[in-house]
């Protein structure tokens, strides 16, 4: 396949499988529209990071030693260059 058609392929794959997923009376009606302003106002304010918003997970002693491992590795790294 050629590189623009396969560009075009996509672009319309991904445009279908948009249109696909939102319903059609869901987005017209003055309903929907009420409760999508009342959920942003619940949320204003709010941020949750990609995993979540439960608390997070306490250090392992697995983690702690990797990040300690990386941060000799730069160390030693730039120590190294500076020669």
């Amino acid at each position: 396949m050629r590189p623009r058609l396969r560009h075009a392929a996509l672009g319309l794959l991904t445009l279908g499988a948009l249109a696909g997923s939102v319903p059609a009376a869901a987005t017209t009606t003055a309903e929907a529209e009420t409760a999508a302003l009342a959920e942003a106002r619940r949320w204003q304010g709010r941020w949750c990071p990609p995993t979540g918003c439960a608390p997070p997970a306490p250090a392992s002693a697995a983690s702690v030693g990797g990040f300690a491992a990386a941060a000799l590795g730069a160390v030693l790294l730039a120590r190294r260059r500076r020669r």
